[in-house]
């Protein structure tokens, strides 16, 4: 077991798992402030993009926070944010 696990109280053994996928991200610049506050475009745009990426779509999340939205998705393999 490795030192982290031991601090962290971890009793299973640890073991190194093999990651397959990637984590994107970007910035996006001169985007509609209008879009980017309208919390039902954004869960769309959410929704569509876990279809494309044929990902299983369990739940979304959204806060209303000014002047933008955040918006959490959470998908069987991972996540999707904005």
């Amino acid at each position: 077991m490795t030192q982290a696990a031991r601090t962290l109280g971890v009793v299973a053994p640890y073991r190194e798992y093999k990651v397959y996928g990637k984590h994107v991200y970007g910035s996006l610049y001169g985007c509609d402030p209008e879009l980017l506050s309208d919390p039902e475009y954004l869960k769309e745009t959410v929704v569509v993009a876990a279809k494309v990426g044929k990902m299983t779509l369990l739940d979304i999340k959204y806060w209303h926070i000014y002047p933008g939205v955040s918006i959490v998705a959470i998908i069987l393999e991972s996540h999707i944010t904005i």
